[in-house]
Order: C-alpha cells, then sequence, then structure tokens
C-alpha cells in the first residue's frame, strides 16, 4: 500500500467502504464507533506510526487511530 506523508491532506472512505472493516476477522483492524463520523471527510495527517509493520495516522480534528486502508491521498 502506499505510504502517506505527514503534513499531507487524506481523505477518509464513506461510510459504507467503512463498516466493511467492521466483518474483519482481526479486531485490530475495525473502527471505532466514534470514527464513522469522520467517513468521507478530508483531514490533514499530523503523525504516523508503525505497529507490527503497518502504519497508523493521527488525523486533524477526527478522532481515534486511523489505518492506511482507511484513507485516501487528496
Amino acid at each position: 500500500m502506499q505510504r502517506i506523508a505527514v503534513g499531507s491532506t487524506v481523505r477518509v472512505v464513506e461510510r459504507p467502504e467503512l463498516e466493511a472493516f467492521l466483518r474483519s476477522p482481526d479486531p485490530g483492524n475495525r473502527p471505532e464507533p466514534g470514527q464513522f463520523a469522520g467517513a468521507g471527510r478530508s483531514a490533514r495527517v499530523l503523525s504516523a506510526s508503525l505497529r507490527t509493520g503497518e502504519p497508523l495516522y493521527v488525523l486533524q480534528d477526527l478522532p481515534g487511530v486511523w489505518r492506511e486502508a482507511w484513507l485516501r491521498p487528496v
């Protein structure tokens, strides 16, 4: 997958696509309930970190930690 740069702007996938991740067998791959309010919204990437080899992102004004699969570059 594409790596997203800190400081860039991303768009969270639309709600139906985000909801599809709720069926993931890995509970860590499921969005938190509060994150659904961010569906379809754009935000700036404030920070990125690697956990178990997967990049995770913190977005401005959107709660939680975001997986790369839930984001699209703008």
